[in-house]
């Protein structure tokens, strides 16, 4: 599971991605995938069944309340998280827990926004997570994330890209801007070492990104 925090999708679509563009081609996307964030927006490109969708609203961007509408596929009214300052108010069960309790699968979860691990993950229930990298930046990150996909050691590997959202709110959300789309092809190119791990280990197998 990719999660990219931060990333517009108009510049999915005006800059040369070849990495996400794979992913694109590989399956089904939208760009307008809609969740309600109360009186807060939220901007996440989610790598999805092998497609970019974006959380979209209409006010200032909120990283929280999209990340919990996107583990628990419910709107802020039923998970309670309407903003970065309560995120262990969650009162739905994530994906991750679900997939533990139905599956018994080996999870593991690399990020570089921590308190998708502490605040979500493990504030849940800390023993969803048979592994958990809270990393410095994003190319730590993706490394360690590569490492296990390599290592066939797990079922489930999510990883949370933050750098585009760094950007963005250091230097300005704007998709004609050269720093910000640089970040965003920085990212595109981490992403495409996942996708090189994947297809290196998954013969034979069916995977759903």
């Amino acid at each position: 599971m990719i999660g990219i925090d931060g990333l517009r999708a108009d510049v999915v679509g005006m800059t040369p991605l070849p990495h996400i563009a794979r992913l694109k081609n590989m399956g089904t996307h939208s760009f307008w995938a809609d969740v309600q964030v109360l009186t807060a927006s939220f901007q996440l490109t989610v790598l999805s069944f092998s497609s970019p969708s974006l959380f979209q609203s209409t006010a200032s961007a909120v990283s929280g309340p999209g990340w919990a509408s996107m583990f628990t596929g419910v709107e802020p009214s039923k998970h309670k998280v309407d903003g970065n300052g309560d995120l262990t108010d969650l009162a739905s069960p994530t994906v991750f827990k679900a997939v533990k309790d139905a599956f018994d699968m080996k999870i593991a979860a690399s990020v570089s926004w921590h308190p998708l691990v502490n605040d979500f993950i493990d504030n849940e229930d800390d023993t969803t997570l048979d592994d958990s990298f809270l990393a410095s930046n994003d190319n730590t990150m993706a490394a360690k994330a590569k490492d296990w996909i390599l290592s066939e050691a797990y079922d489930f590997v999510f990883v949370d890209f933050d750098g585009a959202d760094a950007a963005g709110h250091s230097l300005g959300f704007d998709g004609y801007l050269e720093s910000y789309q640089n970040r965003v092809v920085e990212i595109d190119a981490l992403v495409g070492t996942l996708l090189d791990a994947v297809i290196e280990t998954s013969a034979g197998e069916e995977w759903l990104i």
